[in-house]
């Protein structure tokens, strides 16, 4: 009778209650995600990144997401699922490279670790570019405990066709290659990656000229500090403290036993926090990068304490302290994060746009909320602006008052806002994110307004109905 890999099991098990777990909460929500559903559809219309709309990071997302569209259908929920499969390959993948490192139990712990911390759970609510950019960074590192150097920088390349900021990853890779000496297979993948660079930056030129460069490059470079780094350290903090806690043991082995942490863990952890604390546009969903080297360091803590004292004892601990994580953060994620930002008014607001424009005509509003609205009223975005995101316009990227003037000139019926209501009725912020105020007073009027609950800045959804007189 075939021996039970009950390392394999308890990952197993672990993998589905999280599936379990994350489809009971699967709700459209409000998030630049939708942005990526539009896009990908856009371009299985034969639509052009780039030229035909406007898209501000490399192209691999959209154009992955396009296929899966056509395979799984351009909805939120297909949209929301993917996320939660990439989540549970990222575990895979954690296994087998802890499993090299360590024993096999500490390996599942590891795994169970990432997956049920609460900066995991939180970020795949809904999709985002930093999903499929930590799977191929996952597998590049699996490619360099295969001795596969080159395919690890081709796969960090690809990685940064999905995200620029991915080219933080990089750094560690080489570093620790040169930390140990080996040149050879530091130029490796920093070839293997500046190939894959070179050649999608050579085609997207040659294929559509300096609007790839403009969008993905300079529309980047006037970004003023979106939110607070601080204060998004702290909500890490608050939230995924005890996987701070789990990495202090190093401190013993190191001063006591004279065990040194791994030399890539370390480096790892600290282009990460040094990318956190310097690039100004950070956003909560990018640290969902740090968790797998937390896992593994707290992995590393579990397999020296399991050599150093009794391996039974330190398996006990081990798993009381995987079972003290995610109950931390299942109940932090049940009473704070499930029921956030989802869109309940989802199909109402969609049939209000629905009866308030022909087929033909085009709306345009909120990128956190439209792109979805205009998937499923089946309604164009006006010129296919679908990334509305202030922050173009406050960087100056785009012009305001152009934008005004081109919705104006188009006749657009409908724009749909978020927004916030005193309970005086008195709207006090939201729609000035989309278009300016006086915009609205001169040509447009609320049809309807939504209530919603459990938003992080806003309290209705508005459908404007706009005349141009």
């Amino acid at each position: 009778m075939r021996r039970i890999d009950w390392s394999v099991l308890i990952l197993v098990l672990g993998m589905i209650l999280f599936a379990v777990l994350k489809l009971f909460f699967l709700f459209p929500r409000f998030s630049d995600g939708h942005i990526y559903l539009y896009t990908a559809y856009l371009i299985t219309k034969g639509l052009l990144p780039y030229r035909d709309f406007f898209y501000s990071s490399p192209p691999l997302l959209p154009y992955v997401l396009s296929v899966w569209g056509l395979v799984a259908g351009f909805t939120w929920q297909s949209f929301t699922v993917l996320p939660i499969l990439l989540t549970l390959v990222d575990a895979g993948i954690l296994y087998l490279l802890a499993r090299k490192w360590f024993s096999p139990l500490t390996a599942s712990i590891t795994a169970l670790l990432y997956l049920f911390s609460f900066a995991v759970l939180a970020t795949t609510d809904f999709m985002s570019d930093v999903h499929l950019v930590l799977t191929l960074i996952l597998l590049a590192v699996l490619f360099t405990e295969w001795h596969r150097p080159l395919m690890a920088g081709v796969l960090v390349g690809i990685a940064i066709l999905a995200k620029l900021c991915a080219v933080v990853m990089l750094a560690p890779l080489v570093l620790f290659y040169v930390l140990v000496r080996r040149w050879h297979k530091a130029s490796l993948v920093v070839l293997g990656c500046g190939l894959v660079l070179l050649a999608t930056s050579l085609l997207f030129w040659l294929w559509l000229g300096l609007p790839y460069f403009s969008q993905t490059i300079l529309s980047h470079l006037g970004h003023i500090e979106g939110l607070s780094r601080w204060s998004i350290f702290l909500f890490f903090i608050q939230h995924d403290w005890l996987l701070v806690v789990g990495l202090l043991p190093a401190v013993y082995w190191y001063v006591f036993v004279g065990r040194r942490p791994p030399k890539f863990f370390l480096v790892t952890i600290i282009c990460l926090l040094l990318f956190y604390f310097l690039y100004p546009d950070s956003y909560y969903l990018y640290w969902k990068l740090l968790i797998p080297w937390l896992a593994l360091f707290i992995g590393w803590n579990i397999e020296i304490a399991r050599r150093s004292f009794s391996p039974h004892r330190a398996t006990v601990l081990s798993f009381i302290f995987l079972i003290a994580v995610g109950g931390w953060s299942v109940w932090q994620y049940l009473t704070q994060q499930a029921h956030a930002a989802v869109i309940t008014p989802l199909n109402d607001i969609v049939h209000a746009v629905q009866l308030a424009t022909p087929s033909h005509q085009p709306i345009y509003g909120a990128f956190e909320l439209t792109p979805l609205v205009a998937r499923l009223a089946d309604r164009p975005i006006f010129d296919n602006d679908v990334d509305t995101n202030p922050k173009f316009f406050e960087t100056n990227y785009f012009n305001l008052s152009a934008r005004v003037a081109a919705v104006t000139a188009a006749r657009v019926p409908v724009i749909v806002t978020k927004a916030f209501i005193d309970p005086s009725g008195a709207i006090i912020s939201g729609p000035n994110e989309v278009l300016p105020t006086n915009f609205y007073a001169q040509y447009c009027k609320p049809a309807n307004v939504f209530p919603m609950s459990n938003d992080y800045s806003d309290n209705v959804v508005i459908v404007w109905t706009c005349k141009y007189e």
